[in-house]
């Protein structure tokens, strides 16, 4: 066992990519690669580092999709893989890291958000923004009692918004622009505890009823314009 809590770039400048004996450094708390040349995959052997707590490997080249092995770091609490080039469908043993509050994984070539999420009971901040993700809105979303930030603009989601996304009382801000959505917007989504709600380049239907009173005063109007701004 090594004994070591954080980990630098020099560990991995001399192949640009995560060696596959990471998985020796089982005493890790923290690891942070983010230098914009590592490539290569994720080795699955991450998944040996128990005491992880945060993860940050963003803005590198990246490739392929994340290991299943993620889902045995049950101490991780923020895991960022934001700008590189990971594909295929999140892995659902992602539903494992119960102490999870941050999970960014914007600007990659994701395909699919699995159910799973819905466990992540501690979750407080969700970006998968500008993926190729091509289904539903996740409605596991909507049971996460402490969830405040969702971003998951410039994809391809379809269907509707589901209802319960009104229930998510510490829910502030709500980011989905730019994707395939429609129906019905959820006359309640923009409560009094929301700071910023973006839904422009959809598919809703047109709201044909008056703006309700409460949307009309001060920043409330403001974050409610953008809901009827025209679909492209």
């Amino acid at each position: 066992e090594v004994p070591v809590c954080r980990l630098s770039y020099s560990f991995v400048r001399r192949s640009y990519c995560i060696p596959s004996d990471i998985g020796r450094f089982v005493n890790l708390e923290t690891l942070i690669l983010t230098c914009e040349s590592i490539g290569g995959s994720i080795p699955k052997e991450i998944g040996q580092l128990s005491q992880l707590r945060k993860l940050n490997l963003s803005t590198n080249q990246l490739q392929g999709e994340i290991p299943a092995e993620i889902g045995f770091l049950t101490n991780l609490n923020n895991l960022n893989l934001n700008n590189n080039q990971l594909s295929g469908c999140i892995p659902p043993e992602i539903g494992n890291l119960e102490n999870l509050e941050v999970l960014f994984l914007s600007q990659n070539c994701f395909q699919d958000i699995p159910a799973e999420l819905g466990q992540l009971k501690s979750l407080q901040q969700l970006a998968v923004a500008h993926n190729q993700l091509s289904c539903p809105f996740p409605e596991g979303l909507c049971n996460l009692l402490k969830l405040e930030y969702i971003d998951l603009q410039g994809n391809s989601l379809m269907g509707c918004l589901p209802q319960q996304l009104v229930s998510c009382e510490s829910l502030h801000t709500l980011l989905i622009s730019s994707n395939k959505l429609t129906g019905d917007i959820p006359l309640n989504l923009v409560g009094k505890f929301m700071r910023e709600v973006d839904i422009q380049r959809n598919f809703f239907f047109p709201m044909e009823y008056e703006l309700p009173r409460a949307w009309k005063t001060d920043k409330a109007f403001q974050m409610a314009a953008h809901l009827f701004a025209k679909s492209a």
